[in-house]
């Protein structure tokens, strides 16, 4: 495998490939210092500051596009056609008609390709979705509070905003596989740049969406409501609490403490798993690696997952086009 991007993401692709022992042949980045820095970590890899030269050399069969969004198109395009399967931070591309391209071009070629929706191999999440304890889901609840965009100037607030859009849209799709997420009438309000609240109804879940760069603490959770209990994911650490019981007096005494308790006891518990394991950052990547390894080396029909792919990206669509009307209405008042 080979890594495009020695930056902060490039790093931990970097790190979470090595425990898993794939052998990284190449990092790639403009900044060739950058690379050969990242190249001292990984044994036998080989610093490029061209992609292309890296294909030349025919030493990989997957790479790793870990750069700006803005450049993933071509180089998520060169790689297929190289014959090379490719994991790609979110957003996978700027757009649906982009999105549709490559899906066509992999299929053509027979080539897997991987957006990196990581919270979705959480252990709660998966957790979750083997049982039956939330009972009915009635919402959807998902909040970021990012540091990301401190550097950022305000003009490209709303772009951060976009780029985290897959997350919250591949969780729903992971619990609720049977909707058609381009299919749902967002209603999108966004207040000021970076600050953006998404919701909808649909077959009668409620899926809200609050995304800001400003609001402190930083946080990122996932609140799912149903019928029998309450889970509470956070995301940031890879850990949650579920609430359940009957609506007695009693219960809704001793309900904060419990959650409390529960609480404390499973992020100690997760931390220390965390430590054991050496997932120091990112919880849910090492997984998501390990699953997307597993489908390159059996040769797995991904027809389904591209379909999902598609539904993120049309979605994701969906919502940022409100950010320019809203924005036009704005400066027409």
């Amino acid at each position: 495998m080979a890594i495009v991007g020695a930056g902060l993401m490039g790093k931990w692709h970097a790190y979470y490939a090595l425990q898993l022992k794939a052998n990284i042949v190449a990092i790639i980045d403009e900044n060739l210092s950058q690379a050969e820095l990242l190249v001292s970590q990984c044994l036998q890899a080989k610093a490029y500051d061209d992609f292309t030269l890296l294909l030349q050399d025919g030493v990989a069969d997957v790479v790793h596009i870990c750069t700006p969004l803005d450049s993933h198109f071509s180089l998520v395009k060169l790689a297929i056609n190289a014959g090379l399967h490719v994991i790609v931070e979110k957003p996978l591309v700027s757009d649906v008609r982009q999105t549709e391209e490559l899906l066509k071009l992999a299929k053509q070629k027979g080539i897997l390709l991987f957006p990196v929706h990581q919270f979705s191999n959480q252990l709660p999440v998966k957790k979750l979705l083997t049982n039956e304890q939330l009972g009915e889901l009635r919402r959807f609840d998902f909040v970021t509070c990012s540091a990301g965009a401190e550097q950022v100037p305000l003009a490209l607030l709303n772009n951060e905003v976009a780029d985290i859009l897959p997350h919250p849209l591949s969780l729903f799709q992971t619990f609720k596989s049977r909707i058609d997420l381009s299919e749902i009438n967002w209603h999108v309000h966004n207040s000021s740049p970076g600050e953006c609240t998404v919701h909808a109804i649909h077959d009668k879940v409620l899926f809200n969406i609050y995304i800001s760069m400003s609001s402190r603490p930083t946080r990122c959770e996932l609140h799912i409501f149903g019928t029998k209990a309450k889970a509470t994911l956070n995301l940031f650490h890879g850990y949650m609490a579920v609430e359940s019981g009957s609506p007695t007096r009693f219960q809704k005494i001793v309900q904060p403490f419990k959650y409390s308790a529960q609480l404390f006891f499973n992020a100690t518990i997760n931390l220390c798993r965390r430590v054991i394991q050496r997932e120091n950052a990112y919880p849910g990547l090492r997984d998501l690696l390990t699953a997307s390894y597993a489908d390159i080396q059996n040769s797995l029909d991904v027809s389904a997952v591209n379909e999902k792919i598609l539904e993120v990206a049309q979605a994701r669509e969906n919502i940022i086009c409100h950010f320019t009307s809203i924005q036009n209405t704005k400066k027409e008042l």
